[in-house]
């Protein structure tokens, strides 16, 4: 087809036939940055804008109460419906995403199926029944903490999905490294040490990741995990459980 002259009339009906569009206009990135792109050029949105988008986006087409989307963005329970028909008129004519507010809802109204957005496919790659090549991709997506640089007034709402989402993170790693133990037992090594690289203080984990280490001879990783494990939680005032202590004294 690509030889094939311009005016060739056959060659131009299969080019139609062949041709698949790329139904995704918005590519939209929460998880250890930020990124909105439109129609493949960069979205610049400022952190409040980034914020407004992304409550809209996790609430879904159902949307959302202006007063709850208030709250949650701007940080205040006193609503102001002049700004936010302003900043959700800017966001309109930023990305060309349908949002608007009628009737004390605010919602994206349409043009969910063009959408890409990671924190929504993560979460669907973790929809129950579990399977292990859902969860890889949903490690895969999960590529840093939910909306770095949220506006100081979404701090409340941000940090409590951010907390979410990494606790689904962790859990998920965790859940591969059981898995791989028996099987591929180096896999579960390096699951269990995401896991411990985003939350030191994770004491079932490093518990765990020491007796698989002993287990195959490696009585360096269980060093290095105990040391690590007292550090995280030194810088808490705390320290490791009599049981861990004596499970690390024990694989010694």
């Amino acid at each position: 087809l690509a030889a094939a002259p311009a005016d060739d009339a056959l060659a131009q009906r299969l080019r139609g036939l062949l041709h698949v569009a790329n139904p995704i206009r918005w590519h939209i990135r929460t998880l250890g940055a930020f990124s909105c792109q439109v129609a493949g050029e960069e979205c610049e949105l400022s952190p409040l804008h980034r914020a407004l988008l992304v409550r809209l986006l996790d609430a879904g087409p159902a949307g959302l109460a202006v007063e709850r989307l208030w709250e949650a963005v701007w940080g205040d329970t006193e609503l102001s419906m002049p700004a936010l028909h302003q900043a959700l008129r800017r966001l309109r004519v930023q990305t060309g995403l349908p949002v608007a507010a009628r009737d004390g809802h605010c919602a994206i109204r349409g043009s969910w199926g063009a959408i890409d957005y990671d924190v929504r496919r993560f979460e669907d790659a973790l929809a129950p029944p579990l399977v292990r090549e859902r969860a890889q991709a949903a490690v895969a997506l999960y590529q840093g903490e939910f909306l770095p640089g949220a506006p100081l007034s979404a701090s409340l709402w941000a940090d409590t999905r951010r907390a979410l989402l990494q606790e689904r993170y962790l859990n998920t790693l965790e859940q591969l490294a059981s898995a791989a133990e028996r099987d591929t037992p180096q896999l579960a090594i390096h699951y269990y040490q995401q896991v411990l690289q985003v939350d030191g203080c994770r004491e079932q984990t490093a518990a765990q990741l020491m007796r698989l280490a002993a287990r195959y001879g490696n009585r360096s990783l269980v060093n290095t995990t105990f040391e690590h494990l007292k550090g995280a939680l030194r810088s808490l005032g705390a320290a490791p459980m009599p049981a861990t202590a004596a499970l690390y004294q024990q694989l010694n």
